[in-house]
């Protein structure tokens, strides 16, 4: 994948300026660790893990019928576009993803292209429903919840046809072009049954359910308890920075987004500022570790099996 350094350099600036903010606010210090807790550590790695599988079975799901065997290549695909999605600038690891599937999985870009659009947009309305429990639990109220939550499980059961519809609308945006090309083909696919909706819905919920295990874990490790509803409000704030701005592995933005949770939840601006330096970085090398290890692990794996294949044809 081509590497843009114009947007680099500005992701850089933008991580920067936002981690000299925070770190002011913080009064450049971070919270004393007393003790690391191994065991949520072991809990941290453990909840990425289950993050990686229910991507990749969620990859999986949506692809071509043809192209669902072989669950260790999605697995390897989900690691790997994890690992990406977490370092380069904003957008970059979906940006990436077509390449990357087409080079792990052998499927083609349409296809890749509708996987990637369905998957954030159900991750989208996850994060809204997330976002709405964690500001609930703060006693925080929020407008026409009950209509918003109903509006969220609709969206999900049709996630699949109105991506479809959305990719359609933009073939009209862009008429005559290469990529309007790819995005109609992208548009064609069957629609699927409801146990196909039902199972691509569940397996986001997964991915996000294990993604609050990570976090409450992650804060549970240098000795900050969290509950579930401010996990839901710091997984929601996170990852809704990291959509807006762009930024080097969401360094800066990501915190912000995190200290923004921890004072809506009732933190001092200080203290919110603090931990979120100390613990967003922890979830941010697990989460590459982790994926990177598990690329690696199955890498070595595909090459041993090879390796027997040729010895004993």
């Amino acid at each position: 994948m081509p590497i843009d350094r114009g947007r680099f350099v500005i992701a850089g600036l933008i991580s920067a300026t936002l981690l000299g903010w925070l770190g002011w606010t913080a009064g450049f210090a971070l919270p004393p660790i007393e003790v690391i807790d191994w065991v949520a550590l072991a809990g941290l790695a453990g909840a990425i893990v289950l993050i990686l599988l229910s991507r990749s079975l969620s990859f999986r799901a949506m692809a071509p019928p043809g192209l669902q065997q072989g669950q260790m290549r999605w697995l390897q695909l989900a690691a790997r576009h994890q690992a990406v999605f977490a370092l380069f600038p904003g957008g970059s690891g979906d940006i990436g993803f077509p390449y990357l599937a087409r080079k792990i999985v052998g499927i083609e870009t349409p296809a890749a292209v509708r996987i990637i659009a369905q998957v954030r947009l159900r991750d989208m309305v996850l994060l809204a429903l997330l976002g709405m429990g964690g500001l609930a639990s703060a006693g925080r109220s929020v407008d026409y919840a009950p209509l918003a939550m109903v509006a969220a499980v609709v969206l999900l059961w049709f996630i699949d046809d109105l991506t479809a519809l959305g990719l359609r609308a933009l073939t009209r945006v862009l008429p005559g072009s290469q990529l309007t090309m790819l995005l109609g083909e992208s548009a064609k696919a069957q629609s699927p049954g409801w146990r196909d909706r039902l199972l691509r819905t569940a397996l986001t919920a997964a991915v996000w359910s294990s993604t609050l295990a990570a976090v409450i874990a992650g804060f549970a490790v240098v000795g900050v308890p969290i509950d579930l509803g401010q996990a839901m409000l710091i997984v929601a704030a996170i990852n809704l920075a990291g959509a807006i701005a762009i930024s080097i592995a969401g360094l800066g933005v990501s915190e912000a987004g995190a200290a923004a949770a921890l004072l809506i939840s009732g933190f001092e601006p200080q203290r919110a500022a603090a931990i979120a330096l100390l613990v967003r970085p922890i979830l941010l090398v697990l989460i590459v570790t982790v994926s990177v290890a598990t690329d690696l692990a199955l890498t070595m794996l595909k090459a041993r099996r090879s390796q027997d294949a040729d010895a004993n044809p």
